[in-house]
């Protein structure tokens, strides 16, 4: 199992599309596919739902589909495992968020998750947990301790050139040229750096400094509107 501590709004994204990428490529040379499933810990938030999501994406027919509620967890782990073992491949499943789901809901899905490797013969599954809390692990099971290869990887918060880059970019996609004044980018960047580095901080002091120059009927964004 692979986990992303990181501050909120930070690069999980990137970290995310380079392990899948090599991963994918590691894993291709052992398996006929490789396959990706994220899920958000925050909107699934329970295991039967968490394991449901994950069957489902492998159902081939309709019917085949796990139902939102009915089934005991077994039932769910067991069709879960059915559907992943039809053929040779290999599942990097992503949980983000998974700090909300453990403190909410147990680590009981951390568990079946761990040891699906155990029951599956074609398959094989591979874990990336993304959390905001560094000490997540101390909440967990020995049970599930016990049965993570953990890989760390804490994930640093943007700095204010960083977000420069970013909030150029969007400007580019998201204003008319000169349309933001000199200085407003270094400005929504700086702020944001000193706030933990965010970059959705970033990003919606730009677009609320946008919106306040729109409303007033000014054909540029300035210092002043941020």
């Amino acid at each position: 199992m692979s986990l992303a501590t990181r501050c909120p709004g930070c690069k999980n994204s990137v970290y995310l599309y380079e392990n899948e990428c090599s991963c994918g490529t590691e894993n291709q040379i052992r398996y006929h596919r490789v396959e990706y499933n994220y899920i958000n810990c925050e909107v699934v938030d329970t295991a039967y739902g968490i394991l449901q999501n994950i069957g489902n994406k492998f159902a081939r027919e309709y019917d085949d589909r796990i139902p939102p509620t009915g089934w005991s967890t077994e039932r769910v782990y067991n069709s879960l495992r059915e559907k992943l073992d039809e053929e040779r491949r290999c599942i990097i499943i992503v949980l983000d968020e998974i700090d909300k789901l453990v403190y909410k809901s147990g680590d009981d899905v951390l568990y079946q998750l761990v040891k699906l490797n155990d029951d599956l013969q074609k398959a094989s599954v591979s874990l990336m947990c993304i959390s905001n809390d560094l000490n997540f692990t101390q909440w967990l099971d020995i049970r599930v301790k016990s049965r993570i290869n953990e890989e760390k990887l804490i994930m640093q918060p943007y700095d204010a050139r960083q977000l420069e880059d970013i909030l150029e970019r969007r400007v580019e996609m998201a204003f008319q040229s000169s349309a933001v004044a000199e200085g407003v980018v270094q400005l929504c960047s700086a702020l944001s750096a000193r706030e933990h580095g965010d970059a959705r901080r970033a990003l919606t002091l730009l677009r609320v400094a946008g919106e306040i120059a729109e409303r007033g009927g000014e054909n540029r964004v300035d210092e002043v509107h941020v």
